[in-house]
């Protein structure tokens, strides 16, 4: 808050006052204040944070026609929760919160993809391996062509395990993040 008043004497202004604003992530750095007098000329005050004391100016009797206060100000990050008495602050906290799940929603949807398709493209060479082995097995030895397709059976069923096993370990970690953000948001 920044308080104008006057002392009594017409030429004379005093400026006093505190910039912290308490409810959002909003902090003002310095106020520019801007006296624009009668006679066309301008004033400019710059109130600073830690100017909580008043401040007197002397305008040499000139008339104040209107004043411009404009804050300069930046977005600053909090880390803990704000007071309970700070209903903008927890609105603007849970706001931080959401975006920072929707990014780490992003990314792991990002990495979910990458995988599948690094996972596509292994499977592919796996693929063109198994019919390369297949005419291998045909033009040396055909009689090796059931143990060949036993080995291949086997070789299924384990990365049909592999692939519930990290599917299981997936929901697991998803199931733990759900349960992270339900202790996080007070309701």
């Amino acid at each position: 808050m920044i308080y104008l008043f006057s002392d009594g004497k017409i030429d004379d202004l005093v400026i006093a006052g505190s910039t912290k604003f308490s409810y959002s992530y909003v902090e003002v750095d310095y106020f520019i204040i801007t006296l624009n007098l009668v006679n066309g000329s301008k004033v400019d005050i710059i109130h600073n944070r830690t100017d909580n004391v008043a401040v007197g100016y002397n305008l040499g009797g000139v008339k104040v026609n209107y004043i411009t206060i404009r804050a300069i100000a930046r977005i600053a990050e909090r880390d803990q929760p704000p007071p309970l008495s700070d209903p903008w602050g927890w609105l603007e906290y849970i706001k931080k919160l959401f975006y920072s799940l929707i990014e780490f929603l992003r990314y792991g949807v990002y990495l979910l993809v990458l995988a599948i398709s690094y996972l596509a493209q292994l499977i592919q060479v796996f693929m063109l391996s198994i019919v390369f082995m297949l005419i291998a097995i045909l033009v040396t030895n055909p009689l090796k062509l059931p143990a060949y397709i036993e080995f291949l059976v086997g070789l299924g069923r384990k990365m049909i395990d592999i692939l519930l096993r990290l599917v299981d370990i997936a929901m697991k970690i998803l199931h733990a993040i759900i349960d992270i953000i339900g202790h996080i948001i007070p309701f």
